[in-house]
């Protein structure tokens, strides 16, 4: 009855996020309803068109989002081109890669974006999203040339001065088996940026994929961030507000052995991110942590006991849900 009320939209992307495909008809009819009302609402088709991907409509998905992509294009081209990274999502979730790549491209020519730059500021995140979609499907595709090109199409775009290029970069070589290129790539962009805690971490995780477990952690340990800053809240209280802190160290240090296998070590720092933990939700964090330590360290039962503490807590808990059904 109200296509603008914000509150009946959001309910209906909750549910189209969590209903089973056999009751998923009357969230469908109330969704197409609103959007007759409201044909350029789209939080709404875009709402409907993953409902439908997701309980087995493709079809009726795609051609929903470029009819909504038609009807926004020529008045509402940046609204269209959300739509169209939407229809990539699609297409992608059946490993329909040469589609996905042109429904993203086709978002760039939405947006307006120019071939070799320079792209306007506002549209830097947007240039980020979809080149980071472009890569992450050409990868999927086994297309390293693709992935090449698509890094140096960004590099263009965004300017030298942006990181997402080289990082990206760094990640594809990785993944590709070279290691120590991606360590070097790094290393190098860290040395303009110290305090990027990104590239702090990503270049501890290659440390250990390298075989160089105890340097990554002492690069951790002795890092260097700014100093923590103070916000003001609404009621005038003063908030300290930290990229990272000591307990976050921990738990990624905790990783870090487990990544190396060092299980031992993961459990004594998992256990020294618990003690340092403030509040429920920090404690439900470090006990995921230490029981993915206790598993690598060879002891299930422990792990299986901890993961069962956290979910008594939290029955809902998403990450102790999906660590349990793993091991």
């Amino acid at each position: 009855d109200d296509p603008e009320n914000a509150e009946a939209i959001t309910l209906l992307s909750d549910i189209a996020g969590s209903i089973d495909p056999a009751s998923s008809a009357a969230a469908i009819s109330a969704l197409q309803q609103a959007i007759y009302a409201n044909p350029k609402n789209v939080s709404l088709i875009d709402t409907l068109a993953r409902l439908q991907g997701r309980v087995g409509h493709f079809d009726e998905a795609v051609a929903l989002l470029k009819a909504g992509i038609a009807t926004l294009a020529s008045g509402e081209a940046r609204a269209a081109s959300t739509l169209a990274v939407s229809l990539s999502d699609l297409y992608l979730k059946k490993d329909r890669y040469a589609d996905t790549a042109a429904a993203l491209e086709n978002a760039l020519t939405l947006r307006s974006i120019p071939a070799a730059g320079p792209i306007k500021e506002e549209d830097r995140e947007f240039v980020q999203y979809v080149f980071e979609k472009l890569i992450h499907a050409g990868k999927l595709a086994n297309k390293p040339e693709a992935v090449k090109a698509y890094i140096e199409r960004a590099r263009k775009l965004l300017g030298k001065e942006d990181t997402f290029a080289d990082t990206q970069l760094a990640m594809f070589l990785w993944k590709q088996g070279s290691m120590r290129e991606a360590l070097s790539l790094i290393r190098a962009l860290r040395v303009g940026r110290p305090n990027d805690i990104s590239l702090l971490r990503l270049e501890a995780t290659l440390l250990v994929d390298t075989g160089q477990a105890d340097t990554a952690v002492e690069l951790i340990r002795k890092s260097k961030r700014p100093r923590p800053t103070a916000e003001k809240t609404g009621g005038g209280e003063a908030v300290v507000v930290s990229p990272a802190d000591e307990f976050s160290d921990l738990l990624f240090i905790s990783n870090l052995y487990t990544r190396a296998k060092r299980g031992r070590d993961a459990i004594e720092t998992a256990n020294q991110a618990l003690s340092l933990a403030s509040g429920t939700e920090r404690r439900q964090i470090a006990k995921t942590t230490l029981a993915t330590a206790l598993q690598t360290n060879g002891d299930p039962a422990a792990a299986e006991r901890v993961l069962r503490e956290v979910l008594h807590e939290v029955p809902g808990n998403p990450m102790a849900l999906n660590n349990l059904g793993f091991f």
